[in-house]
């Protein structure tokens, strides 16, 4: 019986850990997203931050979506995540992707970094608005999906 009351003593335990853990820390993992300095902007500011994580080794049609990226407002900033060894060839990653905006390591962005790539983060002041999977099904659309939850955003 003593064994019983030891093994339910645990048991009841664990699952408050992981009440307090799921209720604490899981549900604010998209939150202090890293800022950059000077970079995150209020509401009424002009800037929305998107982070673009990829490789040069994504396929081409994935890659298009660059050039969709760059004919967005100016109240958005894009930056481009990538892998830190492609980093140090800057020229060549610039060359197959057509990619020239700011571009970050992304061991710095560990925590945040998407299971799929190419992956889209829109971040503000540090949280996280919405995280889009680049597919070239998408291609068409982006534009449209990326500006309707910037207006979304802004009600």
């Amino acid at each position: 019986m003593k064994r019983y009351l030891i093994v339910f003593f645990v048991m009841m335990v664990i699952l408050a850990i992981s009440f307090i853990y799921k209720t604490n820390i899981s549900s604010n993992i998209f939150i202090n997203f890293p800022k950059i300095e000077g970079k995150d902007v209020k509401k009424e500011g002009n800037t929305f931050n998107l982070f673009l994580f990829f490789s040069m080794h994504n396929c081409k049609s994935c890659l298009e979506i660059i050039d969709i990226l760059k004919m967005l407002p100016k109240s958005f900033k894009i930056y481009g995540v990538v892998p830190g060894t492609e980093l140090k060839n800057r020229g060549e990653l610039i060359a197959m992707t057509g990619f020239d905006s700011d571009l970050l390591d992304m061991n710095d962005f560990h925590k945040y970094q998407p299971c799929y790539i190419p992956t889209l983060i829109g971040v503000m002041d540090g949280k996280i608005y919405f995280t889009i999977p680049v597919t070239p099904e998408l291609k068409d659309h982006f534009y449209d999906i990326v500006m309707s939850y910037y207006y979304s955003f802004l009600k």
